[in-house]
């Protein structure tokens, strides 16, 4: 099925030029709207773009009580973002590692070996998207929306419990889905790339005469042959025999309809991985493939209502799954085949009802009662067609109660409190205070002062390890945090920003890699600085950039694993003739250190040239690693170093019919 779409959108890509030509655009106003402003944002603390990840409703992101960072649709197309890994990966604090499945996200210099980016949440319009056996936050080709639906990812940085309670760590990050407004009509996207990789995106919206409105959109990606990540231990292994059992493909789709206060989105998503296998005690060697699959699937409803003209609520409720399993081949001593399988498979429940108030002058209440109710939770091993060699399951139920007051002290100062008490099953209750203090000396600048705590209790794999090993469940571990933000627009299109930040962090759910069970780890220590800078001109030049600084040891004073103490990120946007542009990234990584030993630093560019070759018409190539940088990641405590991507260009041709 996914191949036949395929098929049918790129035989529709060869009419997309086909249409009549179109007169250039007109020129900008010379007063843009906020709207257009919030198009032209760099990933960066857009001071007067609306936010909401920071207070759970929509405000000026200077008065917001933490930076929050924004990438919009516009930067998405503009720098080639082809998931939702590439624009975390562009953001002040976070860095990826990569294993050939799963994209692991750090955060101020903590990524752990074993956290499947469980100190992050992840909310897709309001509705939290880590599943619950890991608590992973898929963010790779798996996630549930295509990058071409996304209309801005917000990322607030520190502690977040206080408001969204279990996995909000280090912060949180929601994306946000384009309206019926950018979708209406079809629209039709394919991208081709050199290292044998086909997407195809299709959607349609339409507004309804009743005051309504509904989407959809399939994409679907396929690719075939991938390079080998770690080197070869034999040269008489076959390369070409390994890298035709090594492939990517996947398939989404996605729906949303609206009526009035009423909402409905959901969605499915699948990926399937092809690995290769070598079964070496055969002469000649056998080649077999083990393959890979992750399915999420959700569907949400939003109701929003106001009770008089002081009290407005909100309701929420969300269904999901997810299943992952891994099948690889193997032979018994008689030479029979047999396939073991890992699988894991999630579903549940959630519900919210948030009430909000400024009935009391120079004041906003917003109180508000999360649930979710873990109906399915199965870790289970097994050789198929036999009964499981280890299994796990449970079910669980959890709340959480907030209530935060924003407190107006002055015209350019404000008091923000929260408060969350969650509970849990397996968990032990857990609260979580906050204090933000925000001070606006003038219009172009902003000082904030934030003080908060946050936890994260130990997942269904946590546990299933430490059961099989006979040791008991790790404890919730915790963190009390303390950032001062400055940030402020000098004129002239200047902006700058600077956060300083420190943790403590207390039992650190870690991965023993010699006993193969997690601990927790005491005195872990993390501070940093990010300084932040973007200037724009009135052509439509952008220059930007974000360096981090950070350390995170442990009580004897040593670095934690991966944790790179530096990290620098820059983007350049530079229009050129005749309705084409220029767009160039930088990665840069300092050293990190392994368990085995340390993981040299490394920069990587990004190109991406954009067309529009019409005003509903767009042609870009995409140049990733433009340079051809070796450089690995090392994902597994005492694995082989992981060698990642290498240059690669991606065409991708784009029509939109009005």
């Amino acid at each position: 099925m996914m191949a036949r779409h395929l098929t049918e959108a790129l035989g529709l890509a060869l009419v997309l030029l086909a249409g009549p030509a179109w007169p250039q655009a007109a020129a900008e106003s010379a007063d843009p709207s906020l709207e257009e402003l919030l198009k032209r944002s760099l990933p960066g603390a857009a001071r007067h773009a609306e936010v909401s990840t920071a207070s759970r409703f929509s405000q000026s992101a200077d008065r917001a009580p933490a930076l929050t960072y924004l990438v919009t649709a516009e930067d998405i197309r503009n720098h080639g973002y082809r998931n939702l890994g590439d624009i975390l990966n562009s953001l002040p604090g976070l860095y990826l590692t990569y294993n050939g499945v799963f994209s692991f996200v750090g955060a101020r210099g903590l990524g752990r070996p074993g956290d499947f980016n469980a100190r992050l949440l992840v909310l897709i319009d309001g509705m939290r998207v880590n599943e619950n056996i890991y608590d992973a936050a898929q963010i790779g080709p798996e996630f549930q929306l295509d990058a071409a639906l996304i209309e801005r990812v917000e990322f607030t940085p520190g502690p977040g419990s206080a408001l969204y309670g279990n996995n909000a760590f280090f912060g949180v990050i929601q994306v946000f889905t384009q309206r019926v407004d950018k979708l209406a009509g079809p629209q039709l996207g394919v991208s081709v790339g050199s290292d044998r990789f086909v997407r195809a995106h299709a959607s349609y919206g339409q507004r309804l005469e009743q005051g309504g409105d509904w989407w959809l959109a399939l994409t679907a990606f396929n690719q075939r042959h991938l390079p080998l990540l770690v080197d070869l231990p034999s040269r008489a292994l076959d390369v070409e025999a390994l890298r035709q059992r090594q492939w990517d493909r996947g398939s989404k789709l996605a729906v949303g309809w609206s009526q009035g206060a009423f909402n409905l989105h959901a969605g499915v998503s699948e990926r399937r991985l092809g690995f290769p296998d070598v079964a070496l005690n055969s002469a000649p060697p056998l080649y077999v493939q083990a393959r890979d699959l992750t399915r999420l699937s959700y569907v949400a409803l939003q109701y929003e209502g106001s009770w008089g003209a002081d009290w407005d609520w909100e309701l929420r409720a969300s269904a999901q799954r997810s299943l992952y399993h891994r099948d690889t081949p193997l032979f018994d001593e008689a030479g029979q085949a047999q396939t073991f399988r890992g699988r894991a498979l999630g579903r549940w429940n959630g519900a919210e009802f948030k009430l909000a108030t400024q009935r009391w002058a120079g004041q906003r209440w917003i109180a508000g009662l999360e649930v979710q109710h873990d109906l399915i939770q199965r870790l289970s091993y097994q050789l198929l067609g036999q009964e499981p060699l280890q299994e796990s399951w449970g079910t669980d139920r959890r709340m959480g109660l907030y209530l935060q007051d924003e407190l107006s002290l002055s015209d350019n100062q404000q008091l923000v409190l929260g408060w969350r008490r969650d509970q849990s099953r397996y968990s032990p209750g857990s609260s979580s205070p906050r204090l933000a203090w925000v001070w606006r000396p003038n219009e172009n600048a902003s000082l904030k002062l934030l003080h908060g705590s946050a936890y994260r209790s130990a997942n269904l794999f946590e546990f299933d390890l430490n059961l099989g090993q006979g040791q008991p469940m790790p404890a919730p571990e915790r963190t009390r945090s303390t950032e001062l933000a400055w940030e402020q627009a000098l004129g002239g299109g200047l902006h700058y920003s600077l956060a300083v930040h420190q943790a403590r962090l207390r039992d650190l759910i870690t991965l023993d890699a010699e006993r193969f069970t997690f601990d927790n780890q005491t005195g872990v220590r993390s501070r940093g600085i990010d300084i932040g800078i973007d200037q724009r001109w009135p052509g439509g030049a952008q220059l930007g950039g974000t360096l981090s600084l950070q350390r995170s040891h442990d009580r004897q004073g040593q670095r934690l694993s991966n944790s790179p103490t530096t990290l620098l990120k820059a983007r350049w946007l530079q229009p050129l003739a005749a309705n084409w542009q220029l767009g160039w990234q930088l990665l840069a990584m300092s050293e990190r250190r392994t368990a085995i030993g340390p993981l040299a630093g490394h920069a990587v560019h990004h190109l991406n040239l954009l067309c529009r070759l019409q005003p509903d018409t767009e042609l870009a190539f995409g140049l990733y690693n433009a340079f051809d940088k070796r450089y690995y990641d090392r994902t597994d405590p005492e694995g082989p170093p992981l060698r990642q991507e290498g240059r690669s260009l991606r065409i991708s041709l784009t029509r939109r019919w009005p």
